[in-house]
This record gives structure tokens, sequence and C-alpha cells, in this order.
């Protein structure tokens, strides 16, 4: 590892490894293809959460943009709370 740092890749090296890479294939590992499930699944979670957030952030930019409808929201906010309903 250490040769790594003193001595920098050439094109030579970066052929060489890319030839490496492609003979072994993420897939074919039989740990991969055991967790390949639990890895989509939290993917597809972060993805969903991602979204809810950038959906979140979008409606609050146009509710802040439009000040005439945030501050009667806010009264009816205020109106809600001294009535205690």
């Amino acid at each position: 590892m250490s040769d790594i740092l003193l001595h920098p890749a050439t094109a030579e090296d970066d052929e060489a490894n890319d030839v490496e890479a492609e003979a072994l294939l993420l897939m074919s590992l039989d740990f991969v293809k055991a967790h390949a499930p639990t890895i989509d699944k939290a993917r597809d979670t972060v993805i969903q959460e991602m979204e809810n957030m950038v959906m979140t952030g979008l409606a609050d930019l146009v509710r802040l943009s439009n000040p005439t409808k945030l501050i009667s929201e806010s009264n009816a906010a205020c109106v809600i709370a001294a009535d205690g309903t």
C-alpha cells in the first residue's frame, strides 16, 4: 500500500486495474447476493425520505412566498390557541 503513495499510478497501471475489476463482478460474491435485498430496501427508504424532504421544503417555500396567506395562517393559529380548540 505504501508503494501506491510513493509511486503514483500510470496509464498502464490503470489499464491493468480495469481488467482486474472487470473480472470480478460484485453480484458474483455470495456476501453481496445475501445482502442485496436489504441494501435495495434501505436505498428505497433513503430515496423516499429525500423526496419527502424536498417536497416539504418546496411546500414551505411556496407558503413563505405568499406573505398574505402566511399572516392569515398565523392569525388562525393564534385564534385556535386562544380558544383552546
